[in-house]
């Protein structure tokens, strides 16, 4: 059963070199059980997104869309048909910068690690904030630039969502990720192509991103299952 939802609002992220980021804020009606980071696609903080934290938050957890953006580009939303608008601001930010300002996301949503779940670029970096930062674990859908971290390896549980169809992500790419992750969950979807989960977007397959969201959800509880089970570190 879902939980209900109170309404949602902006918050203010401080990161640790004092960068002050916006963030969209959806919240479950009564305590959370954990904390979610979703990482927008190029497009910054869309109506798609802030939807998407409606729902998450829906299903029992505290939720937060940092705007990564905000170091280049304050308070920039990108129409889905200027894509090219999108990857020139996304190639200005830095990647220490991003990871900064995601792990400061991270600790302000709840007192235990949170989960990351990125899209398209959010989802290469939720790839990396499993790698680098303090998390309980991360979901990563189509990325598109994982392949060129894959020196990194994950410290936390991955799981992985891909549309088969993706012109971004070609089968030889597909099979280095799974290859450099052979324990970690992953997902083909052979009818969906590259933001498949996306409802705004023509390439949205509905069927694909039921079976992905419901995944995703079992994934989350398993993970924070697992988590607050381990014996407390003196």
């Amino acid at each position: 059963m879902r939980k209900r939802m109170s309404n949602p609002c902006t918050a203010t992220i401080e990161a640790r070199d004092g960068h002050q980021l916006q963030g969209y804020l959806a919240q479950p009606e009564g305590p959370a059980a954990a904390g979610l980071i979703l990482l927008h696609e190029i497009f910054g903080i869309t109506e798609s997104m802030k939807k998407l934290a409606h729902e998450y938050a829906s299903q029992g957890y505290r939720v937060i869309v940092p705007a990564l953006f905000d170091r280049v580009a304050p308070n920039t939303v990108i129409p889905y048909e200027q894509p090219a608008r999108g990857r020139e601001i996304a190639e200005q930010c830095r990647l220490d910068h991003i990871l900064m300002d995601i792990e400061a996301a991270a600790r302000s949503v709840h007192d235990r690690p949170a989960a990351v779940i990125g899209f398209c670029w959010g989802g290469t970096y939720a790839y990396l904030a499993a790698c680098d930062l303090d998390i309980s674990g991360a979901v990563s859908y189509y990325g598109t630039r994982i392949h060129e971290h894959l020196h990194k390896k994950p410290k936390h549980p991955v799981q992985f969502h891909f549309g088969e169809q993706d012109a971004l992500v070609p089968a030889t790419v597909l099979q280095k990720i799974r290859n450099a992750n052979p324990c970690q969950s992953f997902y083909l979807y052979h009818e969906a192509g590259h933001a498949f989960a996306n409802a705004a977007r023509n390439s949205f397959h509905a069927a694909s991103a039921a079976t992905a969201y419901n995944r995703t959800l079992d994934f989350l509880v398993r993970l924070f299952d697992k988590a607050a089970s381990k014996p407390p570190t003196h």
